[in-house]
């Protein structure tokens, strides 16, 4: 499959997770670690709260899991790294 950019982004499920998440409009990261992470540990961070905040609101009932499963295929095309690396560039300094 080939991968094209959007708006700036590597593809789009990687814009629409960042643009849906908010993750861009946070102010509060520094708040959820105790120093500055790793670009590896925020991508992973942001992977996991993404996937607690689908499962939160798709319960596995009423047919939700095939939803669900079209969700987290789309999730798989995220590039976390690129979010991570996003965040972290605007991190305040010390």
């Amino acid at each position: 499959m080939e991968t094209k950019t959007y708006n700036g982004w590597t593809n789009y499920a990687t814009w629409r997770v960042m643009l849906e998440m908010g993750f861009g409009d946070r102010e509060d990261w520094p708040d959820s670690f105790d120093e500055k992470p790793e670009p590896r540990e925020m991508a992973d961070y942001l992977k996991d709260e993404t996937e607690v905040y689908v499962d939160d609101v798709m319960p596995d009932d009423n047919g939700n899991i095939f939803v669900k499963g079209w969700g987290n295929a789309f999730l798989d095309d995220v590039s976390w790294d690129e979010i991570a690396e996003h965040i972290l560039a605007d991190w305040p300094e010390d």
